[in-house]
């Protein structure tokens, strides 16, 4: 008997695995892989990669811009079609696109660092979405990392349809960068005056920070805090830049961190989207699945939740209103997405938890959105 257990057991696993198999082939299906001409240069070609949710829409839409990558492994947008970056995205409603920068990948052009071609090339991906039907034009974001941020900050100063910017360990003042980094970073130095050319104007149509008062996206800036490019003071200042001209911008310092940042960094950028794009807000925290009570895992800085001071980790969220109404509903055995529907809501409205306390006390405990 025992035998025959171990033999289903391994049966089992296999046919997980194919399943699981297919599921990520399916997915890779959808994936849309195409070349548009550049306007500005007929004989060039720009190349993305799109996913969009199931459905008609209109849908929310966000450009994602890879770092270098070397010549020999240049991948350009799949890149971060690869690490899954179009999936987290589409799973909030939310059509994603990868485009391969100017000398990268499959788009065709020269490599400028970031400079008015790349700018170009970018604002032609997102004109050409504007087309669709299926898309929210007045729901359009960008998403970059290292040089890709550097050249999302300057792409969203000159495009007024981006609402929403979010830029990694970017490069936001070429003028001081070259002046700041270390001897074995040269090669990156050497890389800005080889594509754009060493004038003080060359590098200032590169520097996001110099074009903040052209900005209106709301912004939010993720750096580390020993990223070696040196570029933590210009990510403060052009956090400071678009505070004093009024737009929302929110800053976050990865303490112990280097120039890639860790996975938590979708704990901020999901919410941020939800926010901006769907006018939702959650209350902070991070959950387990219920097993068979959900349990918080992580609360999150600055969140109504720690505000509040009435959770804890290790709690169990036994069950939730979430309209601080009579509607009040068990959560034992409720798949993680349901509870986390329940959870988000419109900006100051209140959600109640009857939650179990790990010292085993049970409180009612009522929390504005936020």
């Amino acid at each position: 008997m025992k035998r025959v257990g171990v033999l289903f057991f391994c049966l089992s696993l296999i046919l997980s695995n194919i399943v699981l198999a297919e599921t990520a082939d399916r997915q890779k299906e959808h994936i849309q892989k195409e070349l548009i001409p550049n306007p500005e240069k007929k004989e060039n070609k720009i190349e993305f990669f799109s996913l969009k949710p199931t459905g008609n829409g209109p849908f929310p839409i966000i450009f994602l811009l890879h770092g270098y990558q070397p010549p020999e492994n240049s991948l350009g947008g799949k890149q971060l079609v690869e690490y899954g970056y179009l999936d987290r995205f589409v799973k909030e409603g939310i059509v994603a696109v990868s485009v391969s920068i100017p000398g990268y990948g499959n788009s065709t052009g020269t490599r400028d660092f970031g400079g008015p071609d790349s700018q170009n090339a970018i604002i032609a991906v997102i004109n050409h979405f504007k087309t669709f039907n299926f898309i929210d034009s007045s729901k359009m974001g960008i998403y970059g990392i290292s040089r890709g941020a550097q050249l999302a900050g300057m792409v969203a100063s000159r495009s007024q349809d981006i609402s929403v910017q979010i830029l990694e360990s970017g490069f936001y003042d070429l003028v001081s960068f070259c002046s700041e980094i270390p001897e074995y970073l040269d090669g990156i130095k050497n890389s800005i005056f080889q594509e754009g050319g060493n004038t003080y104007e060359a590098l200032v149509e590169r520097s996001p920070l110099y074009h903040a008062n052209s900005t209106r996206a709301a912004t939010l800036i993720l750096q580390g805090e020993f990223d070696d490019r040196r570029q933590l003071p210009s990510a403060q200042l052009l956090h400071a830049k678009l505070l004093d001209q009024g737009i929302e911008s929110l800053f976050k310092i990865y303490l112990g961190e280097l120039h890639a940042l860790p996975p938590e960094k979708w704990d901020v950028i999901i919410p941020f989207v939800r926010q901006h794009f769907f006018y939702i807000h959650g209350i902070g925290i991070k959950v387990s699945d219920a097993t068979p009570a959900i349990q918080i895992l992580k609360i999150l800085p600055n969140s109504p939740t720690q505000k509040s001071g009435k959770l804890k980790v290790g709690d169990a969220i036994l069950s939730i209103s979430p309209m601080n109404d009579d509607i009040e509903i068990d959560t034992l055995r409720m798949p993680i997405n349901k509870f986390v529907s329940f959870l988000l809501g419109r900006k100051d409205s209140k959600v109640r938890l009857h939650v179990q306390h790990f010292d085993l006390t049970f409180e009612d405990v009522v929390i504005s959105r936020g």
